[in-house]
């Protein structure tokens, strides 16, 4: 039968210790079977495992245990499904069960809510008590090579551990800006202007600026370079995107003012931006 010769290839791959390709063969194998809930399981636990491993809040040794544990309740599974001992109907098995013993149902479910309540514990431990300084070296290294998508990896750690952490928050919404996500970014650099002093943190409004502008809330793109402009009058990168704006409000006479002023105090490289953009949309 088709299901024995799957059944031993996932044996297989259990001994060369390829336990997430197991746990994917069972489920499409399981997938109209009471089993299904317990692979699901099984999988989240190893999910969860790597995740561990990856931030380091495990080490080796309980990594391995870990592991152990997990493919030997994989191989129960098999084990069950070849003696012919998966049951039809969990919903029968335990309505049988709870007849039988009202009292070991309760302790049942408190036992699995103590689980659940251990794991979304743990889940929290996870986000709270990563090496910090590693992820801060790490996500820095992906954001100056413009790796945005694995910058937003150790980002979105370190602001789930530092919620009131501008920085990361900032860092975090130039990635998604990066990846086109400019939605997200939005709700990033939102979350930073409203904690932070702005005098302080006056490029948040340039990068908000330019998300709504990507997102052609001309609108509000231009209130932000507004109020960048008069912490710093000489942003003329802040000056250039406002007339852009303007320009996608069809203010033709404003967006000409701000790409002369570009063209006329910019270094080289914006004298040639503000150039392009008067021979575009001034002429």
């Amino acid at each position: 039968m088709k299901k024995d010769e799957d059944i031993k290839k996932i044996k297989e791959l259990i001994q060369k210790d390829e336990i997430e390709k197991a746990l994917n063969s069972l489920d499409g194998l399981f997938q109209d079977n009471d089993s299904l809930k317990e692979i699901l399981f099984q999988k989240g636990r190893f999910s969860n495992l790597l995740r561990s491993d990856r931030l380091g809040v495990v080490s080796p040794n309980e990594a391995n245990l870990e592991r152990n544990k997990i493919r030997k309740s994989v191989i129960d599974l098999i084990t069950e499904w070849e003696n012919n001992r998966i049951p039809k109907s969990n919903q029968d098995k335990l309505k049988d069960f709870f007849n039988q013993n009202k009292i070991f149902a309760f302790r049942f479910f408190l036992i699995a809510t103590l689980i659940v309540v251990g794991f979304f514990m743990t889940n929290n431990y996870l986000k709270t008590n990563i090496d910090k300084s590693k992820y801060v070296q790490l996500g820095n290294e992906k954001y100056n090579a413009e790796e945005w998508k694995d910058a937003i990896f150790y980002y979105d750690a370190l602001a789930e551990a530092e919620p009131q952490n501008i920085y990361f928050l900032e860092r975090k919404g130039y990635c998604n800006y990066g990846l086109k996500r400019y939605k997200q970014a939005l709700i990033d650099f939102n979350k930073a202007i409203s904690i932070a002093q702005i005098e302080k943190f006056p490029q948040l409004l340039f990068y908000r600026g330019n998300t709504n502008y990507r997102l052609e809330a001309y609108d509000s793109a231009i209130a932000d370079f507004n109020k960048l402009l008069e912490i710093q009058p000489k942003h003329l990168n802040a000056t250039n995107q406002r007339g852009l704006s303007y320009i996608g409000l069809e203010k033709k006479d404003e967006a000409c003012n701000d790409f002369e002023r570009v063209y006329k105090f910019g270094v080289p490289k914006l004298k040639s931006l503000a150039k392009r953009n008067i021979d575009k949309y001034c002429k």
